[in-house]
């Protein structure tokens, strides 16, 4: 494949590269360089923003290049505060291995096994020497750390920024210089750690590592990037048809970016493919199928949509329902507490007894489950009875 033909395939969909012209030269100078990504585990899933960058790490491995994938599991117990208005909790080392241990089945799902690397950067920062530390501090300023925005502004409300929050960056750069990275993928709110990484590798005398900033996918609300912290998830470990459902209840105006982001049109010839659609509710089911196929498998998605789609056409559920906004200013939300507010039941022993009847359905799915949570800023129809039908919309206060 030609120099040119490796850049395009690199270089799609993502936002910016630091610099093209390096990203060139080393392409033909090197036949097989080192390509970094990192992920801190600090929840338990992974969701469709993080399938953005890891099927783009599937391509550079279909032109045969190897990943090295860093698991932040020493840096996890500081938190990136990259896009954070507010300091991370703090997360014990358990919790961190436990999370690991899901983010490796869902990684591994997508990545071709003989092309990847692990590496937990506990195993170097456990034996970092104190004044490698102090020496690694003196590379930055508070001045260049305040120059980052969620810093800026924490700074210019009064809002507190922990030491160890400065020390992330660093910490993220010497990944790179441990493990001597040629290119570091990520999303475009990583930037400002990428170019820390630049600046670190210059004084170890290494060449600058080229960053490829991707995307962010927004989430099912339509406002925020994916986040668990935010609820607007779409997990990959979710069920086949939950996921079908999550993705049609995002906003219309999302479909194009889902499309192109995932990899499922190719970004020359979108404009075409989405005109081909006369509504947006058929373009919306290929793009949930095709998702729902990247996950799981075709014959999933062919249930999920067939499923969906009986809901309405045998008019299980009323097509012309009115949506339901419900505010909560607490998470978990669950069955009980949305039924209450709803004015379905008035006590849990009216809850219990229904739910033995089996009368609640969600989404088309039968509901035996007292513990059953609701993600926030996502579309469900709730059927209770034979004649109570609700569409609603989770809000957090």
């Amino acid at each position: 494949m030609s120099v040119d033909k490796i850049i395009e395939t690199i270089i799609s969909s993502s936002l910016e590269v630091v610099s093209l012209d390096e990203l060139k030269n080393l392409i033909s100078l090197k036949s097989n360089f080192i390509i970094k990504i990192g992920f801190d585990p600090t929840t338990s899933d992974l969701h469709l923003g993080h399938l953005v960058i890891i099927l783009k790490l599937r391509k550079l491995q279909e032109l045969g290049f190897r990943v090295n994938i860093i698991i932040g599991d020493f840096t996890a117990m500081i938190g990136d505060p990259s896009g954070k208005n507010t300091a991370r909790p703090a997360l014990s080392r358990e919790k961190i291995i436990s999370n690991y241990k899901n983010y490796h089945s869902q990684i591994c799902k997508f990545l071709l096994p003989d092309l990847t690397n692990i590496y937990f950067n506990s195993s170097w920062y456990n034996f970092f020497i104190f004044d490698n530390f102090i020496k690694l501090l003196s590379f930055s300023t508070v001045s260049r750390m305040l120059e980052r925005n969620d810093f800026k502004n924490r700074f210019d409300s009064n809002s507190p920024i922990f030491i160890n929050e400065f020390v992330y960056p660093l910490l993220q750069a010497y990944d790179s210089v441990f493990l001597d990275v040629d290119l570091e993928i990520g999303g475009i709110d990583q930037k400002f750690n990428f170019l820390i990484g630049r600046e670190v590798q210059k004084k170890f005398f290494q060449k600058n590592q080229i960053c490829l900033m991707m995307p962010l996918l927004l989430g099912t609300d339509g406002k925020n990037k994916m986040s668990k912290s935010l609820h607007n998830c779409i997990n990959l470990n979710d069920d086949a048809y939950d996921v079908f459902c999550k993705v049609m209840s995002i906003p219309d105006f999302l479909i194009k970016d889902y499309l192109i982001y995932l990899d499922i049109l190719d970004l020359k010839d979108h404009e075409s493919f989405i005109l081909s659609f006369d509504n947006p509710m058929k373009l919306k089911s290929f793009l949930a199928y095709r998702i729902v196929c990247l996950i799981h498998n075709e014959s999933s998605a062919e249930l999920s949509k067939n499923k969906f789609f009986d809901i309405f056409s045998k008019k299980i559920f009323p097509v012309d329902i009115n949506v339901t906004n419900l505010n909560f200013d607490f998470f978990p939300v669950y069955l009980y507490d949305v039924l209450f507010t709803l004015s379905v039941v008035s006590s849990k022993s009216d809850f219990k007894r229904f739910l033995s009847c089996k009368s609640i359905e969600i989404n088309g799915k039968i509901i035996i489950d007292k513990s059953y949570i609701f993600d926030f800023n996502v579309v469900y129809y709730l059927k209770f009875g034979k004649k109570q039908f609700f569409k609603i919309f989770l809000k957090k206060n």
